[in-house]
């Protein structure tokens, strides 16, 4: 019996230091995500300043470029999900955005682009955004998926209808671009309304409009043009 009750003494004391292990590793008593939020802190701050400075970033391993942009994916990706990647303008996560942005390949270029729509819809960090945008303007001036995004991005993010507009209207002269961007801009340039009337229609379309973006709308809204 006192045999019997040493074992069940010793099997609940191994049950219960495998409990304490267990929630001792949850609290993570290192403080690990503190460190990381520091670190983000820190490297967003060092960020703001050298785009205060209007500095480049330095790179330390000369020759390796693509491991160091491939590590700042890496490090890009593992933050995706920590809400304090986005805090404040010109957060952790844009400050690693834009500096993959300044330095990929060329040829890589196009993989950047995509990315585009999920950092202007789902970021938080609108002054981090404009400036990812900007800086893929820069790098791929001609892709309308750029300049369709960041269209996007001023009208549902910062609501300002002019630099949509803008936006989608430049989107709509570049290879591959949709006809109904012309349209859009348009639309957002002059406000809905106006195109409702035909008098008031036809008056922006023969005077306010360049001859580029007036053929693309021609080609979606024929009847705006019959007599």
């Amino acid at each position: 019996m006192r045999a019997q009750t040493l074992k069940v003494l010793a099997l609940l004391l191994s049950s219960g230091l495998v409990v304490a292990s267990w929630t001792g590793a949850r609290k993570d008593p290192r403080g690990a995500d503190r460190v990381a939020s520091l670190v983000r802190s820190r490297e967003s701050l060092a960020f703001k300043e050298r785009l205060r400075k209007g500095a480049r970033e330095d790179w330390a391993w000369p020759g390796l470029r693509s491991a160091q942009i491939s590590w700042a994916w890496l490090e890009l990706l593992q933050g995706v999900h920590i809400p304090e990647s986005y805090d404040g303008d010109f957060s952790w996560m844009f400050s690693k955005l834009f500096t993959v942005a300044q330095y990929s390949d060329k040829k890589e270029i196009s993989f950047l682009t995509m990315l585009a729509p999920y950092y202007f819809v789902m970021g938080h960090d609108h002054a981090g955004a404009t400036l990812f945008f900007d800086e893929l303007v820069r790098r791929a001036p001609n892709s309308y998926n750029v300049w369709f995004w960041g269209g996007f991005h001023a009208v549902d993010n910062l609501f300002v209808r002019p630099m949509a507009a803008y936006c989608y209207e430049q989107a709509a002269l570049k290879p591959g671009a949709p006809d109904y961007l012309a349209v859009l801009s348009q639309r957002l340039k002059f406000g809905s309304a106006a195109f409702e009337s035909s008098v008031e229609r036809r008056r922006i379309l023969e005077t306010n409009i360049s001859p580029e973006i007036l053929e693309r709308i021609e080609r979606v809204r024929p009847k705006w043009f019959a007599n």
